[in-house]
């Protein structure tokens, strides 16, 4: 299991846990018991943080050396995937802070509220709800604490 589970991360880092469990369920045909592979997927992961193959940082896993604050490359769309893998808790907060700068660059300043709109159109979500929101939102808030983002005058600018 540890290598299914290696296997998924290489291509898909950063990654819900819950989103691996479905992968391998996929891939086995749909025909396995959601509880038993949840538990099987969860000695996979660590036996492959064991062997180093990965790094688990509370439900997203990541390949080994891809730090939780150096987001990929690209922001990856979620409106073709499944329903059930639709859910802006699957996505890793890096990459969610890599969409908001995005987002924030392209506006040249935003209001913080379609900042946060903008953000779940990026990532796919044809509609943000009040969950979605209070997802963004303190990615958002922790982005202005850390520097990364300014607020002045009641918009959001990259410095």
């Amino acid at each position: 299991m540890g290598e299914w589970v290696t296997k998924i991360v290489e291509v898909e880092s950063p990654i819900h846990i819950e989103e691996v469990c479905r992968r391998i369920i996929e891939n086995a045909g749909g025909s396995l018991n959601g509880r038993r592979i949840g538990d099987a997927v969860r000695a996979g992961v660590k036996t492959a943080e064991a062997k180093s193959r990965i790094k688990a940082s509370g439900d997203f896993l990541r390949r080994v050396g891809q730090a939780d604050t150096a987001p990929e490359p690209s922001v990856r769309s979620r409106s073709e995937l499944p329903v059930a893998s639709r859910k802006i808790e699957y996505i890793a907060p890096e990459e969610i802070r890599l969409a908001v700068t995005t987002v924030v660059e392209t506006a040249c300043g935003i209001e913080p509220s379609d900042a946060i709109v903008q953000t779940c159109r990026l990532l796919g979500f044809g509609r943000t709800t009040e969950g979605m929101q209070a997802y963004v939102e303190p990615i958002i808030q922790a982005m202005i604490d850390d520097g990364l983002l300014e607020k002045r005058n009641g918009m959001l600018l990259v410095p």
